[in-house]
C-alpha cells in the first residue's frame, strides 16, 4: 500500500448561549437536526445538556496533538461550537478505553475539539460538522499529548476545507458527516509500520468486527477530558439492528458501533471527526489500518442501548478521492498531479515560536492598503513553526501578533519568539522578536523590488578618469581603482523618483581592488551583510558617496524606504585631475570669503578686538568641521537607521 500522511486541525466552534433555557437550546438543536419530529426523550434532553456543559468548556480546555492514536469505537467531537451550531446530537469522546501508546496512531490529527485522520501528505479526512472556525488554526499530526508536540506531533494549518455536498440531505442533518482540509504544508510520517488505508468496500466491517476509535473526548458523560490520547475497542453494530434503538435515523451513509445492550465502550464529546479505524496485523509485523467510519453522533455517551453513530468511509470514498486529487490537487502519489508552482513574487517565511499558552497566539498580515493577506490561530504549546507565504514585490506590509490573555508570549517558564526572513541565498532577517509584549506589537516591512535585483546595465559612456595615486575615503579593507578613461567627464545625473528607480545604471568603471568582486553589485551584495551593504552605500569614494553616483541602482535597491528612492545629488563632479582639485579648493575659498566679507559688512561698528574674536571662532569651527568629516559616514548612517526604525528593507 501506497504511504499516506496525516495532519490534525484546529476547530472552534459557536457556542450556544448560556442564557438559553434548557427548552430553547433543545428546540433549537432539533430544529437544526431535523431528525425528530416529537418531544426529545429524556436521554436526548440528557445528551443536549451535556453537548452545551462541553461547548463551554471547550473554550477553555487545551488540546494536544498526540503521535499515532487509533480509534477503536465511536466518538463524537462535542465542542460547543461545534455540536450547537451543526445540531449533532452529542460530541463524543473515549468512554471506558486506554490511554494509546506513543506512536499507535500515527496518522491522527487533533483539531481543537475534534479530530481527524491524515490520508494524504496534504489532506485530513474529518467530520463536516467540525468545519466552523476549522480554517488558518493550527491543527496537531500525529498528536499524542494535547495541544504538544510530544512524540513528534507536527503543527499543521488547515488552508481550505471541503465538505460533502450530500451532508444534511435526506432529512437527516447527519446524513455523510464527511469534511477534507487542505494543509498550508505536506507532511510526512513514518508508516513502515503502521499503515493507513481507506474503506471501499460495501461489506466491511461485517458481523461483529471489532473495531477501534480514538480521541481527546470526555472519559465519560459530563466528565473530564485526558491530557493524553485515549483508544478503545467496540463492536461493528448492523444498521438494522441500530435503527431499532435509533427509530431509523441511522441511514445508509451511517454505521453504529458499541457493546449492545451492555455500554461502557464508546466515543464521546470531543472525539467528532476522528477514525474508526479495522485493525489487522501482518504476518511480516506490520500493521494496517483501514479507515470505515468518523465519528459523527449519537445519544449520550457508552449508553447500553444506544451505540455510537459513524459516517461510513465507504459512502464518500469517492468523492473523498476526486477533492482530494482535483480540487485540492493533492500532492499524494495516487494523485499524479504535477508539483506546485514556484513563487512568482517574494518568498517569505515567518517563524513562531509559542509559550506554555499556545492557544492565546494569533497574528495578521495586512498589505499596505490595509487588505488582510493571512491570519494564524495556534494551539500547540511551546512549539516552533514555520509559515510560508509568496507575497507581491515592492510592497509594504503590517504583521501584528497578538496575545488574547494579554500578556505577550511570556510565562514562568519561558517567552516564546518570532522572526521574518526572506528566503534568499543568505536567509536575510527582516524582523525579530521576543515575546515581551502585551494585547499585541506590529512590525512593518517592505518587500524588495525584484528588477532592482537584476545586473546593472553597461553605462553607454566612459567614467572619468581618476588619478591612481589618489587615496579613497574608505578603510584599508576596501580600496577600489578605477579603469583609465577619457578625464574631464561631467556628471550630471538627475534626482531620482520611485519610477526612476529601476532606470538608473550603475558606473562601470567602479572596480573593486579584489579583481573577482569587481562591479557595484559584486561589492555590496557578495559575502556581505545587508546592514554593511547599507554601510557602504553611504561611504564616499573621491568625494562622491557611492549611493549618489558610483552604484545608483544597486544602491537605490538597498536603501529603498517605503517604495521611495533616496534622491540623488545634482551636478556631480567627479573629476579628479590636479585642475579639479585647484577648482574645488578655490571654490571653496570663495565662499570664505564672502562669508567674510558679509560679515565684515554687518560688524562695521564693531571694535577690532570683537573682529578678532570671531575671526578665531571661524577658524575653530572650520578645524573642528574638518576633524569631523571622517565620521560623517557613520553619522549619517545611524540617522538613517533611526529615521527608520519601524520600516524594514530587503534587498
Amino acid at each position: 500500500m501506497k504511504k499516506k500522511s496525516f495532519l490534525s486541525v484546529v476547530l472552534t466552534f459557536g457556542p450556544i448561549s448560556s442564557a438559553l433555557g434548557a427548552s430553547d437550546a433543545i428546540n433549537k438543536l432539533f430544529h437544526n437536526r431535523g431528525e425528530i419530529d416529537d418531544a426529545p426523550s429524556t436521554n436526548t434532553v440528557q445528551e443536549i445538556e451535556r453537548g452545551i456543559d462541553s461547548e463551554r468548556d471547550a473554550e477553555f480546555e487545551t488540546l494536544a496533538p498526540i503521535k499515532g492514536l487509533t480509534f477503536s469505537g465511536s466518538s463524537t467531537v462535542e465542542s460547543s461550537r461545534n455540536d450547537s451550531q451543526s445540531g449533532n446530537q452529542t460530541g463524543s469522546r473515549v468512554v471506558g478505553g486506554d490511554t494509546a501508546n506513543p506512536g499507535e496512531y500515527p496518522y491522527f490529527v487533533e483539531m481543537g475539539s475534534c479530530g481527524g485522520a491524515l490520508i494524504a501528505p496534504d489532506v485530513v479526512l474529518f467530520a463536516a460538522h467540525c468545519t466552523n472556525g476549522i480554517v488558518n488554526q493550527q491543527i496537531s499530526i500525529g498528536a499524542y499529548k494535547k495541544r504538544s508536540p510530544k512524540e513528534g506531533a507536527q503543527g499543521r494549518f488547515c488552508e481550505r476545507y471541503e465538505q460533502d455536498p450530500r451532508y444534511g440531505t435526506g432529512g437527516s442533518p447527519q446524513n455523510y458527516d464527511f469534511a477534507l482540509c487542505k494543509l498550508d504544508r505536506p507532511v510526512e510520517i513514518d508508516e513502515s509500520r503502521i499503515k493507513l488505508e481507506l474503506n471501499v468496500k460495501e461489506n466491511v466491517p461485517s458481523g461483529s468486527d471489532s473495531l477501534h476509535v480514538m480521541g481527546f473526548g470526555r472519559l465519560k458523560a459530563q466528565g473530564d477530558t485526558p491530557d493524553y490520547l485515549q483508544t478503545v475497542q467496540v463492536q461493528y453494530i448492523n444498521n438494522s439492528e441500530c435503527n431499532k434503538r435509533y427509530g431509523g435515523s441511522v441511514r445508509d451513509s451511517m454505521m453504529c458501533a458499541g457493546i449492545l445492550d451492555v455500554g461502557g465502550k464508546d466515543a464521546c464529546q470531543g472525539d467528532s471527526g476522528g477514525p474508526l479505524i479495522k485493525r489487522t496485523f501482518k504476518q511480516d509485523g506490520t500493521i494496517v489500518d483501514t479507515h470505515v467510519g468518523v465519528v459523527s453522533w449519537g445519544t449520550g455517551c457508552a449508553e447500553a442501548n444506544y451505540p455510537g453513530v459513524y459516517a461510513r468511509t465507504s459512502k464518500a470514498a469517492d468523492w473523498i478521492q476526486k477533492t482530494m486529487c482535483k480540487t485540492f490537487q493533492s500532492v499524494a502519489k495516487a494523485c499524479n498531479n504535477p508539483p506546485p508552482p514556484k513563487c512568482g513574487g517574494t518568498d517569505v517565511t515567518i517563524q513562531l515560536t509559542t509559550d506554555q499558552y499556545g492557544s492565546e497566539t494569533s497574528w495578521t498580515l495586512r498589505d499596505d492598503e490595509a487588505n488582510l493577506v493571512k491570519f494564524r490561530k495556534y494551539i500547540m504549546n511551546n512549539y516552533q513553526q514555520e509559515v510560508q507565504m509568496c507575497l507581491r514585490s515592492n510592497t509594504c506590509y503590517t504583521w501584528e501578533i497578538e496575545d488574547g490573555f494579554g500578556d505577550g508570549m511570556c510565562t514562568t517558564s519561558g517567552c516564546g519568539s518570532y522572526s521574518l526572513k526572506l528566503n534568499n541565498e543568505r536567509n536575510e532577517v527582516m524582523v525579530t522578536g521576543d515575546g515581551k509584549f502585551r494585547q499585541r506589537k506590529s512590525e512593518t516591512f517592505c518587500t524588495p523590488d525584484i528588477s532592482s535585483t537584476e545586473t546593472p546595465t553597461k553605462s553607454p559612456s566612459k567614467s572619468p578618469t581618476i588619478s591612481p595615486t589618489h587615496v579613497p575615503t574608505l578603510p584599508p579593507t576596501f580600496t577600489p581603482t578605477l579603469a583609465t578613461t577619457v578625464s574631464g567627464t561631467k556628471a550630471n545625473p538627475k534626482s531620482s523618483s520611485a519610477a526612476d528607480c529601476g532606470n538608473i545604471t550603475d558606473i562601470e568603471s567602479f572596480k573593486d581592488k579584489n579583481s573577482d568582486r569587481g562591479t557595484c553589485e559584486n561589492w555590496l551584495t557578495q559575502d556581505v551583510s545587508f546592514k554593511e551593504a547599507k554601510h557602504r552605500c553611504l561611504r564616499s569614494f573621491h568625494g562622491v558617496k557611492v549611493k549618489n553616483y558610483w552604484c545608483r541602482k544597486t544602491c537605490s535597491g538597498l536603501l529603498l524606504e517605503s517604495g521611495t528612492c533616496f534622491d540623488f545629488d545634482d551636478n556631480v563632479d567627479v573629476t579628479s585631475d590636479s585642475k579639479t582639485k585647484k577648482k574645488r579648493k578655490k571654490k571653496r575659498k570663495r565662499k570664505r570669503q564672502q562669508k567674510r566679507g558679509e560679515s565684515s559688512s554687518s560688524s562695521a561698528s564693531t571694535s577690532i578686538t570683537s573682529r578678532k574674536s570671531k575671526s578665531r571662532n571661524r577658524r575653530r569651527h572650520r578645524r573642528r568641521r574638518s576633524s569631523s568629516s571622517t565620521d560623517s559616514v557613520s553619522n549619517e548612517d545611524n540617522i538613517f537607521q533611526r529615521g527608520n526604525e519601524n520600516i524594514i528593507t530587503m534587498e
